[in-house]
């Protein structure tokens, strides 16, 4: 029983590493994405990108299901990134300003999330 609360108590402070190392690599692939990709594009992986906060947030020590949606989130990216490149080009500015906007707020939803499980972890 030990041996399973170590293993426990290893994969949720694994969970928290990916969130703070995903966190900037994906917005990384975000801003490239963005360049390529029209509004609705945009749009989608957003949302797509708020479900992963979420689903890591009340889920972090199922490693397995972690890894998984970070790489079906990855593979959307790319997917994007590459048809968006060739079908459309650049974006324009206000496709700029609206992703500016809604990764401000994922970026404060990420760090409140992290917060209130710590609050209620009582670390």
């Amino acid at each position: 029983m030990l041996f399973l609360a170590d293993m426990e108590k290893a994969l949720g402070s694994l969970g928290d590493g990916v969130i703070v190392i995903g966190f900037p690599f994906m917005l990384i692939l975000y801003w490239f994405a963005f360049k390529y990709a029209g509004y609705g594009k945009v749009k989608g992986m957003t949302q797509l990108f708020t479900i992963f906060v979420v689903v890591t947030f009340f889920l972090q020590n199922s490693l397995l299901l972690l890894v998984s949606f970070n790489l079906v989130v990855i593979l959307y990216i790319f997917y994007v990134y590459l048809v968006d490149l060739v079908i459309r080009g650049y974006g324009s500015k206000r496709y700029r300003r609206y992703f500016l906007n809604r990764i401000m707020f994922l970026s404060f939803l990420l760090v409140a999330l992290v917060a209130l499980r710590l609050i209620i972890l009582g670390q």
